[in-house]
This record gives C-alpha cells, structure tokens and sequence, in this order.
C-alpha cells in the first residue's frame, strides 16, 4: 500500500524530484524543537517525538521510531520547491498539521507545521505562544558527525534536588538479558512508553516494591478518564516480571497480577512480551 501512494505521489507531484528532494536524502538529527513557542528538553524529544531524534528520509518517505513502538513509523511526503517558503505535505498525521514549510540550507533543515486545528499552511517560520506550531531545526548526520559523537558520546547528567528525570539518550540497542540476577539489577529504576493516548511510567525499587502511574494525554476523548496510580510488589521469575497490585486509584486493580517476559534489556531500554502477548518497548526514565 505505501509503496502505491508513494508511487502516485511521484506522479501527481513531479516537482518532489528537485534538486532539494535529493538534498533531503539521508539521516537528521534533530537539534532543536520548539512546540507553541516553547523549547523542549532532549528528555522530552525522546519520549514525545523520536526516540533516539534521527530521521530517515528514503525517496518520499520519512521514517523514524515514535516513542514506546518497536517498529519505525513511515509518513509519504511531497515537497514544493518552487514556492515561497517552500512547502512540505505529509500523508496521515494526526498530532502535527499536514502541510508544512521548510528551509534547506547545506547540512541544516528547519521545517515549521501548524498545530492541530489550524487548517492554513504557515506563511512564515514564527513559532509564538499560542501559535500551537511546531519548528523543527534538525543537522544531517553526516560521516564526521557520526565520528565526532561517537568521540564525544552525550551521557545523562546527574539528577538534582528538585529537577526533573535526568535526560534520556538512547545509544546503545538492547541485547538479550543474562542471569536472572544481572537482569533484576537493570531492571531496578524507572520505566516509561507512551500511546497516542496516554504516558504511562512504572518504578521497580530494589526491595521488590512497585508503582505506577498512567496521564493521559490532553484531548477530547480523553477528558472524562482520570489519571490512574497503582502500587504493589514485584518479582523476577526466570526472566519474567510479575508484578502484584495492592493498592489502586481504580479499584478494579486491586490483586490483579501483571507479567512481562522479558526478551532484550539494556541499560537504557526494553523489550518484552506482556501477558496478553503484547510487545512492549520500554525506555529508562531514570
């Protein structure tokens, strides 16, 4: 199916084989994203936006992996160079306005979309409070780029009295986990994914406590569902999590038993198979 519309799109927008449409080629990495004139952390770029903030455009596709997904989401584009700003469509989105524009210079793209409810393609780049746009700044990932992180690796900074979660970075792909005491001890911290609905964190404390919380995300068809809080106890069991509720803001909770089987664990991710055999794919929060 993608491959068809990416095909029509060819042929109905002639122009998306410009000289920029080869220019856009390749792997961005995100630098800077401002969201209704604020700036968000790189925190909040990994678990809003793009995991590990690179996207991957191939012909007229833009891939990426969102947040607590396993497989890179894919989204057909088309591009206007001719016009002034020029101008980029993407095919399906929900969270960002479909028609956007853009500025390719070198190795540095800036693309600005308009929030959700504004039905006009901006004709300028200003991302003011109350505009609900979304600017993007974002760096090709070039061979002496790769060199230089790799030189340089970003760590999370230490946590302080009073800030929030230390950065999340992802940089390494998770490996198949080992003993069950070596796996008991990553797992020990707090894990979070999120849904086009809700954020939902849960901590594994070291004395075989739990916790858990689930915020819904802002929007209509979530505004009669409360926040939801749950604590219990946890244990590991030949590489699978099983997890207790004792106590619950939803009393319908209260003694459930959860399980994960665990399948790849690394210091920073997760990927198991819950009990209704769902994958799920964690990121460390701290």
């Amino acid at each position: 199916m993608l491959y068809f519309l990416v095909t029509a799109l060819g042929l109905l927008f002639p122009n998306t084989q410009s000289d920029d449409n080869k220019m856009l080629q390749g792997k961005w990495k995100v630098v800077t994203v401002l969201e209704n004139g604020k700036s968000l952390t790189v925190q909040e770029i990994a678990t809003q936006l793009v995991v590990d903030g690179i996207f991957n455009v191939d012909g007229l596709v833009i891939s990426f992996l969102p947040p607590g997904q396993f497989e890179p989401k894919k989204i057909p584009f088309v591009i206007d160079s001719k016009v002034e700003p020029k101008s980029i469509d993407l095919m399906g989105t929900t969270k960002i306005g479909a028609t956007g524009i853009y500025l390719l210079s070198g190795d540095s793209l800036m693309l600005l979309f308009p929030g959700v409810g504004e039905n006009t393609r901006p004709a300028d780049f200003s991302n003011n409070i109350g505009s609900h746009r979304v600017l993007m700044v974002l760096q090709r990932v070039t061979a002496a780029s790769q060199a230089s992180a790799a030189a340089n690796p970003v760590t999370a900074p230490a946590k302080t009295a009073g800030t929030g979660p230390s950065t999340v970075v992802v940089t390494q792909l998770p490996v198949a986990p080992t003993t069950n005491q070596d796996m008991k001890s990553k797992l020990i911290g707090t894990w979070g994914h999120q849904t086009e609905e809700a954020i939902t964190y849960y901590t594994l404390n070291a004395n075989g406590t739990f916790s858990s919380t689930i915020d819904w995300k802002k929007g209509i068809q979530n505004v009669f569902k409360n926040d939801q809080r749950a604590s219990g106890v946890w244990s590991l069991n030949n590489g699978v999590i099983i997890v207790t509720i004792t106590a619950a803001t939803d009393s319908q909770l209260v003694n459930q038993v959860f399980s994960w089987r665990v399948t790849n664990l690394s210091d920073r991710n997760l990927i198991a198979v819950d009990n209704q055999g769902r994958l799920r794919y964690e990121w460390r929060v701290r």
